[in-house]
């Protein structure tokens, strides 16, 4: 899989995303020296402002994981789990394919094992090597409750 640079355009009417892969091996320094020449190249051609640039790696897949999808399953159908923050809006996160049975109406069942489990690990973080890793929305802000929970369909 290879490593995503992304660098985004802002002009008046709005931002764009200019996308270029590079090879899996590609470490994070070399990311960034390819960027570092990458964005005077493409400045000099445009009339808008690149305001900030990022890099995404593949990683390892732990194991355990389904190697084949449940019956029936479809990205379209998810739940959309609305999280509270510091900011003046909630934060939100799609999860596709979200299995039929968590389902109660048009709500997500929160109350399930797996879902709460979910939760916790979104409100709370998960800890690694001794450090808790804290989501965070794309403002740096925690999430710190989970507000809504429901049935969503998208393209």
């Amino acid at each position: 899989m290879a490593v995503l640079v992304s660098t985004s355009v802002q002009t008046s009417d709005g931002r764009k995303t200019i996308e270029v892969f590079l090879p899996a091996a590609t470490t994070l320094a070399q990311a960034q020296g390819f960027l570092t020449g990458f964005a005077p190249l493409v400045d000099v051609i445009m009339g808008g402002v690149i305001v900030e640039a990022s890099v995404s790696f593949p990683l390892t897949l732990p194991g355990g994981l389904k190697s084949s999808q449940d019956a029936g399953a479809t990205v379209h159908r998810g739940g959309l789990f609305g999280y509270d923050n510091a900011s003046l809006y909630k934060w939100s996160q799609y999860i596709p394919s979200l299995t039929p049975t968590l389902f109660v109406g048009d709500l997500v069942n929160v109350g399930d094992t797996d879902v709460a489990a979910y939760i916790t690990a979104m409100e709370s973080g998960i800890t690694v090597s001794g450090t808790p890793i804290q989501p965070t929305n794309q403002y740096d802000d925690d999430l710190t409750t989970q507000i809504t929970a429901v049935e969503s369909f998208r393209k």
